[in-house]
């Protein structure tokens, strides 16, 4: 498997970050694929010094 079977991403992230930032290191790992994605922000994630947890889903059917 690679980054072109991934189908949804999950990002959960405890503070704001530069949309633009965002989107480019989102790009520059992506490439062309284009997985669904939702991005939400949280309180607080499992341990207290977590700032982002990102969820991935893939498939090659």
């Amino acid at each position: 498997m690679g980054v072109a079977d991934i189908v949804k991403v999950t990002i959960y992230l405890t503070q704001s970050v530069d949309a633009d930032q965002r989107r480019a290191l989102l790009q520059t790992f992506f490439g062309a694929s284009q997985p669904c994605m939702t991005l939400l922000y949280v309180t607080a994630l499992a341990a207290s010094t977590l700032k982002v947890e990102i969820d991935v889903m893939a498939s090659t059917q």
